[in-house]
């Protein structure tokens, strides 16, 4: 029985390893999605590369923040609402 509750416990241990990066990631999809933007997979997509480099180097933040704004603007957010939005990535 004890060995069933360590299986669980490590099965868990990555949804709770992963939590920051997706809460950054939410403020991201929520701040378009407050300024009237349909938020799919590629916005999602780029929130989360903003978000996954919040801990990294300066260069790799900036990298992973110019990809995601240069994204968003691609798929016709407007400009200030992507360097926004993937701000709220990186917090």
């Amino acid at each position: 029985m004890l060995a069933a509750g360590v299986t669980a416990a490590a099965g868990v241990l990555p949804l709770v390893t992963a939590g920051p990066a997706h809460a950054d990631q939410f403020q991201c999809m929520e701040y378009l999605r407050a300024h009237g933007y349909v938020v799919g997979l590629h916005v999602e997509d780029d929130c989360n590369g903003a978000a996954m480099a919040k801990d990294a180097s300066p260069v790799a933040r900036f990298a992973a923040y110019s990809a995601c704004h240069y994204q968003l603007v691609r798929l016709r957010v407007k400009s200030r609402d992507a360097s926004k939005a993937c701000q709220l990535a990186q917090v």
